[in-house]
């Protein structure tokens, strides 16, 4: 998925991009307190940005106090102080209210009941797993929450995907083979979130089930609580990513980070996650080892309830 520049579209900068993601292994504890930031020629091969593109978006997070230093060394971790935590939550639940927001705003929403139930849809989960990451340091100091209930439709790694391509050409399969790897470590670090959810003890019960569907999405979709539904389309451009050592591609690819959500009827696209999860979906292929985290046992056969 692009880490790409805003245009009038409305959509971040490339240094947000970066920030973000960064943002969101640093509340995951995958860049631990008193770590270091990964080099910056490591994050530009990473996100396929120029060098100033790095600095700007390490300027950022200096600024939200989540690292510090970095002269003549990569950045040091700080941990965020729970005050902080707690006043981002209260302003991303307010973020909903006129019908739109990102998904930070939602998952916010969504933790405000003590039962969580969260279906998406869509391209690599990197935005949801991100969002999830952030949220645990909204729940420093609160009481547990019951459970979280999380199912999650991403295209198979066998899927023949329509998007990213080859500018040059289109029947290069290195873009496309760049995007299921990333679909599947970001599907094995959405599991270690879970497991860190029941582990620290934010919440007592954690199911989570991921499902491959052999489509490509045409849009991201979030049904949360069975009371609300957002959605946002992927908007095909062109951007210029590393593929291997040395060798950039031009190619057709879609915008995922750090989109606007837009509301949409819950009836219709509940019914519509549901068909897919129940009839075309199958068992993600994860390749990590075992977790603790429980699976949904009355959804094994992938006829899951749908939340109420």
């Amino acid at each position: 998925m692009t880490h790409r520049d805003e245009s009038a579209n409305g959509s971040k900068r490339p240094h947000d991009h970066v920030a973000a993601a960064l943002r969101g292994r640093i509340a995951s504890g995958a860049l631990p307190a008193g770590g270091q930031l990964p080099t910056q020629a490591a994050l530009e091969a990473e996100f396929g940005v120029p060098r100033g593109v790095v600095r700007q978006a390490i300027d950022v997070l200096k600024a939200e106090d989540l690292v510090t230093g970095g002269r003549g060394a990569p950045p040091t971790v700080v941990r965020p102080t729970r005050r902080a935590a707690n006043g981002k939550a209260r302003s991303a639940a307010r973020g909903l209210d006129s019908g739109e927001g990102e998904i930070g705003d939602l998952i916010t929403y969504a933790f405000e009941s003590d039962s969580v139930s969260i279906d998406c849809f869509t391209l690599t989960a990197e935005s949801l797993n991100m969002a999830l990451s952030q949220q645990q340091a909204h729940m420093e100091g609160r009481p547990p929450i019951d459970s979280l209930r999380l199912r999650v439709l991403l295209p198979g790694p066998d899927t023949q995907l329509a998007l990213p391509k080859s500018v040059d050409n289109p029947d290069d399969e290195r873009p496309r083979d760049r995007l299921r790897g990333i679909t599947q470590n970001v599907a094995e670090l959405l599991l270690n979130t879970a497991q860190q959810f029941e582990g620290r003890g934010f919440i007592r019960r954690v199911d989570l089930r991921i499902k491959a569907v052999p489509m490509t999405p045409q849009l991201k979709l979030y049904l949360v609580n069975g009371v609300r539904a957002f959605t946002a389309p992927y908007i095909a451009q062109r951007n210029r990513v590393l593929i291997e050592d040395g060798i950039w591609v031009d190619i057709v690819d879609v915008l995922g980070i750090g989109v606007t959500l837009e509301e949409q009827k819950v009836d219709t696209y509940q019914q519509w996650f549901d068909s897919l999860w129940e009839e075309l979906a199958e068992e993600y292929p994860l390749t990590g080892p075992e977790t603790p985290v429980r699976p949904d046992t009355t959804a094994r056969s992938g006829a899951a309830p749908s939340p109420k």
